[in-house]
């Protein structure tokens, strides 16, 4: 089981460009494991670990026949702007024509990428 403190370092370790390989040999964890948990919960692997797009945005999820679609640039300012002028997560979801978990999981991913470039503007 993956807790939340080691799922913190399985995102900040992938999404600093760190391979899926060389993270899980780290932590001690199967690559399939932390493939999984970036999948899972939006975490942007590093581009070698990237699934093709197909042309309508969505990339496969792992091995299966499953697709998942990819916010986009306009999409993330769309949600910001919803959540400036107090929009719930479930409205927002329904104006972008997706689930709830999904917004709610991308502005996780949202804060980590913030919280990452402020760190490095501070050094």
């Amino acid at each position: 089981m993956i807790t939340p403190e080691l799922g913190e370092r399985i995102a900040d370790m992938c999404e600093s460009g760190m391979s899926i390989a060389s993270a899980a040999r780290k932590l001690g964890l199967n690559e399939k494991t932390v493939y999984g948990y970036c999948t899972r919960y939006a975490i942007d692997p590093p581009p070698q670990y990237r699934y093709p797009s197909a042309p309508d945005g969505s990339a496969a999820s792992g091995g299966s026949d499953r697709r998942q679609k990819r916010f986009t640039a306009s999409e993330d300012r769309d949600l910001l702007e919803m959540r400036e002028a107090g929009f719930s997560f479930g409205l927002m979801a329904k104006k972008l024509g997706r689930v709830k978990s999904s917004v709610v999981t991308r502005f996780a991913t949202l804060a980590r990428q913030e919280a990452r470039r402020e760190t490095v503007s501070a050094e």
